[in-house]
This record gives structure tokens, C-alpha cells and sequence, in this order.
């Protein structure tokens, strides 16, 4: 009525790939933003070592990252550019315009920009429980690329759901629940001994905040050892936190590398400001759009140059004697 004409609402509900898509792609846009609200810890040497390696590579310098040279390589990761420059400037102690290996592990030590450089080098995707299903959404390094989806139809209310729980879980309950989880991993090929850093959301944040894990990174065995103490204390009435914990403990386990994973477990983010974000699918399509726009405003911007230069020589031409003009240009 305040508009003054018909408005017709559109719901929107996406698939189950479409929406790990989404999340997905909020993630990659939250884990490079600095600043964020992510407990600090020390960075574990290999997730260094990788961010070095793929902006080494991407400089083309084998000594080194050129503080100029690296501008593509981090457009392409979505990391916030113009910041992360200004920090590659500051870590550059000798002022050669080069980082070295050691400048560069010193920086991410002490630069929560560069921290967030590293975290999204080594960001591999997102893994997520609900009530009736569960998935594992796999990404590249790249900002664009196609993600890989596994997706397995247990939940955390399927004992529930399906009565598979006296009113005290017994431990041959719990024995029987672990094995249809592992039954539905192998079923639906869910991968093994995966490496690099990794965002739980959803229900798995649940579990982790219940165990004190939530909001900082973590290792595989850690969160591990979190979640078996949970369990080991858990009343045997409290049927929704020993379904859930024990389905995130038997996926973790399942999926990741004991040496080489890191996970964060994280729902709500903040940079400090007023804003908190959801990495929920809502996010990740904004974000994707936003991207889809930007690339169509640097297209009509090139093509407005072109006009205006164009315009801008011909009218320069125009202005001549008539004599002093080209064939071509004369009226």
C-alpha cells in the first residue's frame, strides 16, 4: 500500500546442494574477512607452509612473494586485498619489496591479517550436521571454483525419530547408533584422511559449544577427546546431546586427517563492529550475487571507457581544419 502498486512475493527455498553451495561460499567470505571473533591460537606449521607455497607460486619468485606481484593471487582467494597489501608492506622488514619465508612465518605470528591470509589458504570447506541428514561440502583455493558435495540421510534426530533410545540410552544403544552412522558413512562413499582446515556449522557448532570447543581452532584429536569426555559424562536421559555429540565424534573421525585437519566450530561472527553475520545460505547467496554484480559493474565500466575515449578522439578529429582530416572522418 505505501509503494502504490502490486508487489508480488516470491518464496525462495533452495535444494540441498544448492544450499551447502551457499553456506559454502559464506564461509570462504567470512574466514578471509580480518578481525573476525575467532579465539587466537598458533597457526600449525603446515597451514603456513601452504599459504606460503601458493602465494610463492603465484609471485613466480621461489625466494620469495613480490608485496606488488601478489594483488591477483589474493583477488582469487577473496581475501580483503587492499588490507592484506598494507600488512605484506609492514611485514616486508628489509624494504626489498620481497617477503621471505621468515618475514612471512613472523607475520603470520603477530598479523591477524595475515592469520586470515593463512586461514583462507588452507580453507578446504564446511561440514554440517541437522536433524536428518548430514553433509560435507569440499572446495580448491580458488574463490569460484565448484564445490564437491557428499551428502548422507542421518541426522541427529534419527534415534529419536525412530525410538532407537530407551528412556535411559543404554551403552549397547549408543554401540548401535555409532555403527549406523558408520554404515551410512560407507554407504554414501563419504572420503576418509582429508587434510586442511575445515568450518563446522549448524548442529555440529551445538556439540562443540556443549563440550567448550566452539569459536577458536582446533585439532582433529582434540575435538576428539572433547567430545568423548562429554559423552563419558552425559546424563543417559539427555537424548538429543549424546545423538548429536556421538554422530559429530564418529564423523570427524571418520573424515579427517589425524595430522593435518584443523576445524573451527562456529555459528555466529563479528568483526568487532555492530554486525554479527550467519554463515547460512541467505549469506552465501548475497555474496554470490554481490560477486556476479561487481564483475558485471568492471565489464560496463571498461565498455564506457571505450565509448567515451572514442567519443572523445572523434570530436578531437572533428574539431580539425577540414583539410587536416582523414578521408574517413570528413563529413
Amino acid at each position: 500500500r505505501r509503494l502504490g502498486r502490486t508487489t508480488c512475493f516470491r518464496l525462495f527455498v533452495p535444494s540441498g546442494e544448492l544450499e551447502a553451495q551457499f553456506e559454502l561460499r559464506a564461509v570462504q567470505w567470512l574466514i578471509g574477512m580480518p578481525g573476525m571473533d575467532i579465539v587466537a591460537s598458533a597457526l600449525p606449521c603446515w597451514m603456513v607452509n601452504k599459504a606460503w607455497n601458493m602465494m610463492s607460486a603465484a609471485a613466480c619468485l621461489p625466494s620469495g612473494i613480490g608485496v606488488n606481484v601478489a594483488k591477483d593471487q589474493l583477488r582469487a582467494l577473496g581475501v580483503g586485498e587492499d588490507e592484506v597489501l598494507l600488512a605484506l608492506k609492514r611485514a616486508d622488514s628489509n624494504g626489498d619489496e620481497t617477503l621471505d619465508y621468515e618475514e612471512f612465518v613472523a607475520a603470520a605470528d603477530s598479523e591477524p591479517t595475515f592469520q586470515a591470509l593463512v586461514r583462507r589458504c588452507a580453507f578446504a570447506g564446511t561440514i554440517s550436521t541437522g536433524g536428518g541428514s548430514s553433509q560435507l561440502t569440499l572446495t580448491s583455493g580458488m574463490r569460484n571454483s565448484l564445490p564437491q558435495l557428499f551428502s548422507m540421510p542421518v541426522g541427529n534426530r534419527v534415534p529419536i525419530v525412530q525410538r532407537l533410545f530407551s528412556e535411559e540410552v543404554t551403552w549397547q544403544q549408543r554401540s548401535d547408533w555409532i555403527e549406523r552412522i558408520r554404515s551410512s558413512l560407507r554407504a554414501s562413499q563419504f572420503p576418509r584422511g582429508l587434510s586442511g582446515f575445515y568450518v563446522a556449522i549448524s548442529a555440529m557448532y551445538h556439540a562443540a559449544k556443549v563440550s567448550g570447543i566452539n569459536d577458536r581452532l582446533i585439532t582433529k584429536s582434540e575435538a576428539i577427546a572433547a567430545f568423548a569426555s562429554l559423552l563419558a559424562k552425559l546424563d543417559a536421559k539427555d537424548h538429543r546431546n549424546i545423538a548429536n555429540v556421538t554422530l559429530v565424534k564418529e564423523i570427524i573421525t571418520w573424515v579427517f586427517d589425524d595430522e593435518t585437519s584443523v576445524l573451527l566450530f562456529k555459528r555466529n561472527w563479528s568483526n568487532g563492529g555492530s554486525i554479527t553475520y550467519v554463515a547460512g545460505w541467505t549469506l552465501g547467496m548475497y555474496c554470490t550475487q554481490f560477486e556476479m554484480d561487481e564483475d558485471c559493474r568492471e565489464r560496463s565500466a571498461c565498455v564506457i571507457q571505450k565509448h567515451f575515449r572514442g567519443t572523445s578522439v572523434r570530436n578531437a578529429l572533428l574539431r580539425r581544419p577540414v583539410g587536416e582530416r582523414s578521408p574517413s572522418t570528413r563529413p
